[in-house]
């Protein structure tokens, strides 16, 4: 259902290592594509789905990972990369970010 490469995890570390240790969330939010899985530091709420890699515990809200499962976050060059089932629409014109 949810995966944390290597890459990701050692990351994830690398940025706890000076700060305080926290769940981190598995999220949509809108953009400007339209739908995005994102990932931010959060607290954990009696609807989540936990999951543990690396000593980190990543949040899902139980009703949204099956509707985006699979989940893989992934680290390169452009930074953490989330994979899902959800599919973005693509820019949507609107200028910004070299968009349109």
């Amino acid at each position: 259902m949810l995966n944390v490469t290597e890459k990701a995890q050692k990351e994830v570390a690398k940025f706890f290592e000076e700060n305080e240790k926290k769940p981190i969330r598995i999220f949509i939010t809108q953009g400007c594509g339209g739908p995005q899985v994102a990932m931010a530091i959060d607290e954990e709420k009696k609807d989540d789905k936990a999951f543990e890699f690396d000593s980190i515990i990543y949040l899902v809200e139980e009703g949204l990972i099956d509707e985006i499962k699979p989940v893989q976050v992934d680290f390169n060059e452009n930074g953490f990369q989330i994979d899902s089932s959800l599919q973005s629409t693509g820019c949507s014109g609107c200028g910004e970010h070299g968009c349109g």
